[in-house]
């Protein structure tokens, strides 16, 4: 007859996440955050780039009051604007608050170049453990794509484009984790982000959409993780809340 198995001898249980991890995750977050923040408030301090619109600088609140509706008689006889409706949200606000809080339009130009930086960088680490990728990859993969050099072409002339850039892994994550579990609420936040990242430029709105849509066909096709009819009704879901959420 054998003695029953020692405790040294037992299958080990799962280990709840402690207070050590969690802590070295926020250090984490906040060393990306510096990473992102840092060096570009550092860079050409007192120097505001010639980026996007100038009204953003000079005087948010009027662009904010004409960017309403389509037609501006302010310009010559009249004209139909050119995507001026996009800086309702939330570029026009983000500039319109930090004028009113007094901050030196070079360093809202800093801070809201930092913050698509910084989105991107979150963005890649949601994507990641959506995937179930964690440790040192994550991070470096995350530190790659916040840190690309894609990001310059645009950083100093058209920085509103770099949202749909930033905000390509959150749509993807959501998406999958929206096969994965149902309901509405991952379509919810898909439908939010679309809202946020596409309202000046519905081009690269469309070229980031391509990703979603060959995960869903990935999903469907080749790893077969979901069977047709639930794709479906996921794509339904999620392109129902979008539409309606980026209607105006």
């Amino acid at each position: 007859m054998t003695d029953p198995p020692s405790a040294a001898t037992q299958a080990p249980e799962a280990r709840p996440v402690g207070r050590s991890s969690v802590g070295l995750r926020r250090i984490g977050y906040l060393l990306l955050a510096a990473l992102a923040y840092l060096p570009v408030l550092a860079s050409a301090p007192g120097k505001v780039a010639a980026d996007t619109k100038q009204y953003l600088y000079l005087d948010p609140s009027r662009l904010l009051e004409r960017a309403w509706t389509m037609w501006d008689p302010n310009i010559g006889f009249g004209t139909v604007t050119h995507q001026n409706i996009g800086y309702l949200f939330p570029m026009g606000p983000f500039y319109w608050l930090l004028q009113a809080i007094g901050s030196p339009d070079w360093i809202a130009q800093r801070l809201w170049l930092a913050s698509i930086l910084f989105a991107a960088g979150l963005g890649m680490l949601f994507l990641f453990r959506t995937l179930g990728i964690r440790g040192a990859g994550a991070v470096i993969g995350a530190l790659a794509f916040m840190l690309s050099p894609y990001s310059l072409d645009y950083a100093a002339r058209i920085s509103v484009l770099l949202l749909p850039w930033a905000g390509l892994p959150w749509l993807l994550g959501l998406l999958i984790r929206g096969l994965r579990h149902g309901g509405w609420r991952h379509a919810a936040w898909f439908a939010l982000i679309v809202q946020i990242i596409g309202g000046v430029n519905a081009t690269a709105l469309v070229f980031i959409g391509i990703a979603p849509m060959l995960w869903l066909l990935h999903s469907v096709f080749v790893a077969r993780e979901v069977k047709l009819p639930r794709a479906i009704s996921t794509g339904l879901r999620f392109g129902f809340l979008t539409v309606t959420a980026s209607f105006w």
